[in-house]
């Protein structure tokens, strides 16, 4: 299930998206700023560490690639019209917040790889 929402950035509010996979018990949000700042939350370990992220211009989909350089089926559909952000970005943080208490354990920002149509 995917959903757009409005931005968590206060001075900034572009906007992102959101989705649930159930079967791997993991929620994902994204958020973009107008500064062309991304931000993935999520709330559960990937199984594997993760390498990189890859922006598909096409299908407009955020795709998260694993340390085996496989991309596995989960990714995060985004509305089209934050592409232009995307193509100004270069970096993503990525950053897991405790489930109960919505504090971090853990970030890092991982390189971004835009596919063009």
């Amino acid at each position: 299930m995917v959903n757009v929402q409005p931005s968590p950035f206060p001075n900034s509010p572009i906007g992102g998206a959101q989705a649930k996979y159930d079967d791997m018990d993991m929620a994902l949000n994204l958020w973009v700023s107008d500064n062309a700042d991304i931000c993935v939350f999520h709330d559960k370990p990937f199984t594997r560490t993760l390498s990189w992220i890859e922006y598909d211009t096409k299908t407009s989909r955020v795709d998260f690639v694993l340390e085996d350089g496989d991309i596995r089926n989960f990714g995060i559909p985004v509305d089209p019209r934050l592409r232009a952000y995307f193509h100004n970005a270069y970096v993503i943080s990525i950053i897991q917040m405790n489930p109960t208490t919505k504090k971090v354990e853990f970030g890092v920002d991982l390189p971004l790889i835009i596919h063009a149509a």
